[in-house]
């Protein structure tokens, strides 16, 4: 199965494409990186994250590679490099903030810090704070040095690996200066498109073509349209659109067998009405296991005391070797294949 990874800020998140939101599934289905998948019949995974960095773009393709990426399935990384003077912070993993946004495998301990935000998107007064130093906290220099070092590493790490990838700007060039002169140029312009031309980023090349703009400075719904079929171009003189592999067919089974009793799908949904258990629930009849996905802001100890419950009822009826056998608060907007492969993945207790 070949699934196409986009990264990047607002641009790639397809903000404002429904005319209202900056983060929802809706424009992230409908942004270019989704209108290239739906051609080709590919998985999509939108990791755009409005306000996102370079550093995020960087951190988040990295977080990917090395924890979501599944064996003998083929991937293709589509990066949207966004601009400077951006940086991420995060909220300690203790603390009760998150900085909420919608999409793919996204981290929302993470908060996108950019010069200007207004400071009452930020919880805590220390943010408050920085935000109006955030003038003394951004070194242009130093921020485009660390944006040719982000794109030449994961450069290279792709033709390591072998992992189909390409690379262009979203809203301006990537600056030249004598830190990163020599990095620039060693950048494989085949696989990242025009880097130091202006021009050339999504948003200009979109407003030279004559397409409109929101008020915010993102291209609509034609303007995406325009740019994903610009892409498939340049991706297809790469060859990197060449031998797509459809989506495997992975239905949520209707029933499994444990010591040889037959658990059903209205077995479980009795068991979850009976108690007042709000999850969802998959069966894995392969390996005749019972997964169990609650809501994102579940917390582990309330989820443990479900799972009991859910277990104990289960054994009752079924025996011991009845329980769930992975339980997890992550990825609600999964599809049933993904959700069922990441608990296969997993070694929990």
């Amino acid at each position: 199965m070949t699934t196409l990874v986009t990264i990047g800020c607002s641009h790639t998140a397809g903000s404002m494409i429904d005319g209202t939101n900056g983060t929802s599934w809706y424009n992230k289905q409908h942004s270019f990186g989704g209108l290239l998948a739906k051609k080709y019949g590919m998985k999509h995974y939108n990791l755009g994250a409005p306000g996102g960095s370079n550093q995020y773009i960087y951190r988040s393709t990295i977080r990917f590679i090395n924890n979501f990426m599944h064996t003998n399935d083929d991937y293709i990384f589509l990066l949207g490099w966004t601009s400077t003077n951006r940086i991420e912070l995060r909220y300690s993993d203790t603390s009760p903030y998150v900085h909420k946004m919608v999409g793919d495998f996204l981290d929302t301990k993470y908060i996108p810090f950019s010069l200007g935000t207004d400071p009452r998107l930020y919880h805590t007064a220390e943010l408050k704070a920085m935000s109006k130093l955030s003038p003394l906290i951004f070194y242009e220099n130093q921020l485009e040095s660390d944006w040719a070092v982000y794109a030449y590493t994961l450069q290279q790490m792709f033709k390591h690996k072998k992992i189909k990838y390409y690379m262009f700007n979203t809203c301006h060039n990537l600056p030249i200066n004598n830190d990163n002169k020599t990095i620039v140029e060693a950048l494989d312009t085949n696989f990242y498109y025009k880097p130091t031309n202006f021009n050339h980023s999504m948003l200009y090349w979109g407003l030279d073509k004559g397409f409109q703009k929101t008020d915010c400075w993102h291209l609509k719904a034609d303007g995406h349209a325009a740019w994903a079929q610009h892409l498939e171009q340049l991706m297809q003189k790469q060859n990197l659109l060449s031998n797509i592999t459809e989506p495997k067919i992975h239905n949520n089974s209707q029933a499994i067998t444990v010591n040889g009793k037959i658990i059903t799908n209205n077995d479980v949904h009795s068991i979850l009405e009976k108690y007042r258990i709000s999850c969802r629930f998959l069966m894995d009849s392969q390996y005749d296991k019972i997964y169990i996905l609650f809501d994102d802001n579940e917390m582990p100890q309330i989820m443990n005391v479900k799972v009991n419950i859910i277990n104990k009822a289960l054994i009752k009826r079924f025996g011991p070797d009845a329980k769930i056998s992975k339980w997890d608060n992550q990825f609600n907007q999964m599809d049933d294949y993904f959700i069922i492969e990441h608990f296969r993945k997993q070694n929990y207790s």
